[in-house]
């Protein structure tokens, strides 16, 4: 898939959770040229977010991307319930005049701010048809992974993605994307959020379905169930993907749940639950814990938690900051 290059604008967001789809975006997409945010230029990206581990420029505006040859900018911010900001619309009305292409993830469609726009791609507002879920992912013959966790933001998509690469030419595997990075990066898949929630199950089966040719169809997770804001798009996940086996999420620098400030439960409880609710349509067990910490924390410290984590929970531990080989070849053996 050739892709033209692109820049991510994050709108001083870059080191904050709001930029997210920036942040996958520019760890798993080669042709990002640029950061565009005033508020760290000069740097560059990777020393800002360590997670995003590619030396991409950061710059102040527009004009300094299109100078490193941008034909495509992606709005990388993601604030809470993806509404807009105030910085959006003249800044999109500008990439729009220039004649480039425009990458929306928010939850408003920006089509119908800029009705005369033909480079706008709204990811959240593609067209989808409405299904019910009737449960018959549970009858493939394929083994379905499902990343899953104890918040949201806490590396269920990166985990998915860094499974695919390093399984690549060993097993049979397709992703299936259930939100806007995940699009944006595998171009294909649905943002499950923005689907009425009547047929959730049913728009997750059916991306699952397409997939069935794979041995290993690794499905996005989103949200958490155990968050009381995002709970309902995690279950309708589940329900319409029918996994046989879980990767639980969890970032170790998190105490308490994202924008909502509820301490984050018992991991064991939390798994034990999962894998319950999970065996409704057939039966799925956690087959590794899979972590994420920021730049706060010290590496060493990081291995200190994940051993405590598996010692206390009898599985094993990885963590795409540090490599997840061990739980590739567990899926290889399997």
């Amino acid at each position: 898939m050739t892709r033209p290059p692109a820049a991510v604008a994050t709108f001083g967001q870059l080191a904050d959770l709001q930029a997210k789809m920036g942040h996958g975006i520019a760890r798993f997409c080669e042709h990002i040229v640029a950061v565009i945010d005033a508020a760290h230029a000069g740097k560059r990206a990777d020393q800002v977010v360590p997670y995003i581990g590619r030396p991409i420029p950061v710059v102040a505006g527009l004009d300094e991307a299109c100078a490193l040859g941008a034909e495509e900018v992606v709005l990388g911010g993601s604030p809470p319930g993806g509404g807009s900001t105030a910085a959006v619309f003249p800044f999109v009305r500008d990439v729009l005049d220039r004649g480039m292409w425009l990458v929306s993830g928010l939850h408003e469609r920006l089509a119908d701010r800029f009705p005369s726009a033909e480079r706008l791609i709204d990811l959240r507002h593609l067209p989808v048809e409405d299904r019910i879920g009737s449960g018959k992912a549970a009858e493939l013959e394929a083994s379905v992974l499902l990343t899953v966790g104890s918040d949201c933001a806490s590396g269920k998509m990166t985990t998915v993605l860094e499974i695919e690469r390093m399984l690549r030419g060993r097993r049979r595997t397709a992703v299936v994307a259930t939100g806007q990075t995940g699009m944006y990066i595998t171009g294909s898949g649905r943002a499950v959020d923005a689907v009425k929630a009547d047929f959730l199950a049913g728009v997750v089966e059916h991306e699952v379905m397409k997939a069935a040719e794979a041995d290993l169809i690794l499905v996005e997770g989103q949200g958490s169930l155990f968050h009381p804001a995002y709970s309902g798009v995690a279950l309708g996940l589940m329900h319409g993907a029918a996994p046989d086996k879980l990767v639980f999420c969890h970032d170790l620098s998190r105490t308490r749940l994202a924008y909502f400030g509820q301490a984050i439960g018992d991991l064991g409880e939390q798994i034990a639950l999962t894998q319950a609710l999970a065996a409704r349509l057939r039966p799925a067990e956690v087959v590794a814990v899979s972590v994420m910490f920021d730049a706060d924390l010290r590496i060493d410290e990081a291995r200190r938690h994940m051993a405590r984590i598996e010692s206390d929970l009898g599985l094993p531990v990885v963590s795409p900051r540090l490599g997840l080989e061990p739980l590739a070849d567990r899926l290889v053996a399997r």
